[in-house]
């Protein structure tokens, strides 16, 4: 069962964020909620209705086709806040209804008990019009009913409106019961940090000035003022700094970078290229920094080409004793001198131009081929990345390639 409890969780919170983002389309504005409650008792047969007890409705802007929305199996948006409100309030379950329930296939009305419902066997189309004429509602506004005592269909009607208003926010906090259908429902709210007191029953602990100044410099840096560090010194935004607090690594990051090493190249490694290994199944707890140091250093002073990274990274994790050098010697990566590509250059040339003259033979793109800039210089650059096997960085094999072409 716990694996169904989550799985519905997450439909359930996932709906709440998409319902979110539809009421932000459609510029809900919570103070368009009013807490203005209409006595709606004379549109009903006063036959059917219980003694003492009262029908009273609200508006709800903006909210048609919303409250109906299925966020977990068999239960729609409106379903949730109902039950939240039964808990608070003691209205019961049956004596209310959303606008969108008067649809045949809304949610409710597919439950056993769904003849209980005292508005499912009272509500009509023609009452519906008479409902929204008497609310004054418009294009695109749902509403809601509640039947009881004065009393309880005002407060109901409270905290539907106040619950409605956390929609734009998503997900509410709160803690919520497992129900034995895989669904959950409303048990109370998480408090935040406005119910917070000071613990009363410990005695107090007279603590020296010195021994709190001492503790205050060991409080590390807030994660805006990293980001604001990182954005001025590496220009890094939040989210790249997100990533490298939420995964423990900005520690990392500027040991490799205070050593000398490219910010963006190092965070790329931590962040996206660990990650990336990762999902392959490699167990990435077994590369140590300095093993990614070493395999840095190696790129930037331009033994392999960034895009090898990856592959040393795994063949590391593959056979930890290896040195970096034995592992490029593996990968057929043998350090070469930059003078060395004037020997494979007129090589890489000719297969340049053989596939071009291919290439024009079947697409007649020749003219457009030779108007873009750089083109040809990045072509043969990718040529000569093969042929050397990475063992450049490919940004001194373009310039190599460039200088080679200006050259003519």
């Amino acid at each position: 069962m716990i694996e169904k409890w989550c799985l519905h969780e997450c439909l359930r919170q996932d709906m709440l964020i998409k319902i979110a983002k539809k009421l932000k389309e459609r510029k809900f504005d919570i103070n368009e909620l009013e807490h203005t409650y209409f006595e709606l008792t004379d549109k009903f047969n006063a036959k059917n209705i219980p003694n003492n007890f009262i029908i009273m409705g609200i508006r709800l802007p903006k909210l048609d086709g919303v409250l109906g929305l299925e966020i977990q199996p068999r239960k729609d948006f409106g379903q949730d806040i109902f039950e939240k409100t039964a808990l608070i309030t003691g209205l019961i379950m049956k004596n209310m209804f959303h606008s969108d329930e008067l649809d045949p296939k809304a949610q409710r009305r597919q439950h056993k008990d769904a003849s209980n419902n005292f508005f499912f066997s009272n509500m009509s189309k023609e009452l519906d019009k008479e409902i929204k004429s008497a609310l004054n509602l418009k294009n695109g506004d749902a509403y809601a009913l509640v039947l009881g005592s004065q009393k309880w269909c005002i407060h109901g009607l409270k905290k539907i409106i106040e619950r409605i208003k956390m929609a734009p926010n998503g997900v509410p906090q709160e803690t919520r019961r497992a129900l034995l259908d895989g669904n959950s429902e409303f048990l109370r709210v998480i408090h935040g940090k406005d119910r917070l007191y000071p613990d009363t029953d410990t005695p107090i602990i007279d603590m020296d000035m010195d021994e709190v100044y001492a503790l205050k410099e060991k409080v590390g840096k807030r994660p805006w003022e990293i980001e604001k560090e990182y954005n001025e010194k590496y220009g890094l935004t939040f989210e790249h700094v997100k990533q490298l607090i939420r995964h423990n690594r900005h520690d990392d990051f500027e040991k490799l970078v205070e050593n000398g090493f490219n910010p963006k190249l190092v965070y790329k490694v931590l962040e996206e290229t660990l990650k990336a290994i990762q999902r392959e199944g490699i167990e990435i707890e077994n590369i140590s920094i300095e093993n990614i140091e070493e395999i840095i250093k190696g790129a930037q002073q331009g033994l392999f080409d960034n895009s090898v990274i990856p592959i040393i990274l795994k063949e590391k994790v593959k056979s930890s004793e290896k040195s970096i050098q034995q592992i490029l010697t593996g990968l057929d990566i043998k350090k070469i001198e930059v003078s060395e590509l004037e020997k494979i250059y007129p090589e890489a040339l000719d297969e340049y131009n053989k596939i071009q003259s291919i290439n024009n033979k079947k697409l007649n793109r020749s003219a457009i081929i030779q108007s873009q800039p750089y083109y040809k210089a990045n072509q043969i650059t990718g040529i000569l990345m093969r042929k050397i096997h990475r063992a450049l960085s490919g940004k001194i094999v373009y310039e190599f390639v460039r200088k080679q072409l200006e050259a003519k």
